[in-house]
């Protein structure tokens, strides 16, 4: 495939990514996606089966663009629950600079689709799984230097994580306010902390 194909290609998917994140898969038309990415319909179909290929290939950007941002957040030098709370003001500023439009693209699909396609739930349960995964790895760096309480199961505290930020995220999006999801995310580092008085010299 030539160079002017690829960029075709390019812009027929992120045309998608942007109209399904808004508009919601079911919400959207293949002509709504020629319409806007300019495109002939020969063009979409010699890139694309269908609209369900789309789909899949839609998630799998939502899943190249996340997982390398989850990892280099949390990757970088320093306190291991610092990061992990840099990843909850980061999103923080995502929201509150995008109005509170939008939400977490993943979450938007899941909610929408799990139930009645079974391909791409399998698909966003992957990229929530991994997400978890990543956030296990710093948990269990935090306890390894002492800064989070032994006691604690990193791969369920892991997935409460990532619970409470689809769930807290959501609800800004519906309150078109980040004040719900700053108080989740408060109660969230509270209860990864342990005892506020033990931790927080430590975290903060």
């Amino acid at each position: 495939m030539g160079l002017k194909g690829e960029t075709t290609k390019q812009k027929i998917l992120e045309t998608a990514c942007n109209l399904f994140y808004l508009r919601g898969y079911n919400g959207t038309s293949i002509d709504d996606i020629l319409k806007a990415a300019k495109v002939k319909k020969g063009n979409f179909y010699f890139h694309f089966k269908s609209k369900e290929d789309l789909g899949y290939a839609v998630i799998d950007a939502y899943a190249a663009r996340t997982i390398p941002l989850l990892q280099e957040t949390l990757k970088q030098d320093g306190n291991p629950l610092r990061r992990l709370f840099s990843l909850f003001r980061k999103q923080d500023g995502r929201m509150k600079a995008s109005q509170y439009r939008g939400g977490c693209p993943c979450g938007n699909l899941a909610l929408e689709l799990a139930d009645h396609h079974d391909g791409f739930r399998r698909q966003l349960d992957a990229i929530f799984d991994a997400w978890a995964r990543e956030i296990t790895l710093i948990l269990k760096q935090a306890q390894k230097e002492g800064t989070l309480e032994e006691t604690v199961n990193p791969k369920e505290m892991a997935h409460l994580i990532v619970a409470v930020l689809e769930g807290s995220t959501l609800l800004a999006k519906t309150k078109k306010s980040g004040e719900v999801y700053r108080s989740c995310v408060k109660s969230l580092e509270s209860l990864i902390n342990g005892s506020p008085s033990k931790r927080a010299a430590q975290i903060h």
